[in-house]
This record gives C-alpha cells, structure tokens and sequence, in this order.
C-alpha cells in the first residue's frame, strides 16, 4: 500500500481472492473519502466496488464522457440514478458491478484518478 497526497493504492492477494483499491480523500475536508475503487477477484466473479461522494458525482460523471463501454454505461446510469435523489453532499454512494474484462478496471482507474 502506498499513498501520495490524498490518494491511497493498494493491492492484497489472499490466496484466491485478490484486491486492487485506489482511494481518494476530497481536498476540502480533511480525513473525508470522496471516492474510492476496490476490484476484487476470487477466482468465480469480478467485482467493482465503487464508493462516491454524492457532493461529487457531477465530476464523475464528467469523467466518464467520451468514449464508453458497458461498464461506463452502466456506471454513467447508476451514478445519474443517485444524482436524481436530494441526498446531503456528504452522503457516500456505494454501489458494485460485475467486471468481465480486468482492462475495464484500468480505464475506469484512468478516467477517475488521471494523475
């Protein structure tokens, strides 16, 4: 695990299950998440775990225009789906996806922490 500024990056491998997570915390608000994206693989499925600050969300979906794939949509839906509810900005969404290319993992932890 390794962090630079208010990004963590981590990796574990547990035998047959494996974790990837990327952690960022909002600059405003000290100690405050404002995303975060675990992927998990235990040998039967992938996961995406996603965790957004409701407050963030608009950037979020920004940075999923362009060019798109399933998982984008998907997550472009869901992210938009809780947009819709007047939630406080400080409410974290957290939501998983099914992953059936690991080089999805890699465009969505491009599009999200571009640094």
């Amino acid at each position: 695990m390794g962090s630079n500024g208010s990004f963590v990056v981590g990796f574990s491998d547990f035998g047959n299950r494996q974790r990837f997570f990327v952690r960022k915390n909002f600059p405003a608000i000290n100690n405050t998440l404002e995303s975060a994206v675990r992927f998990e693989d235990d040998g039967n499925a992938k996961k995406l775990h996603l965790k957004v600050l409701h407050g963030c969300i608009p950037d979020y979906l920004q940075m999923l225009e362009g060019p798109t794939t399933d998982l984008y949509e998907l997550i472009r839906f869901t992210l938009g789906f809780y947009d819709a509810f007047l939630l406080d900005p400080g409410t974290i969404i957290n939501d998983n996806f099914k992953v059936n290319d690991i080089g999805e993992i890699k465009s969505i932890v491009d599009r999200f922490y571009p640094h």
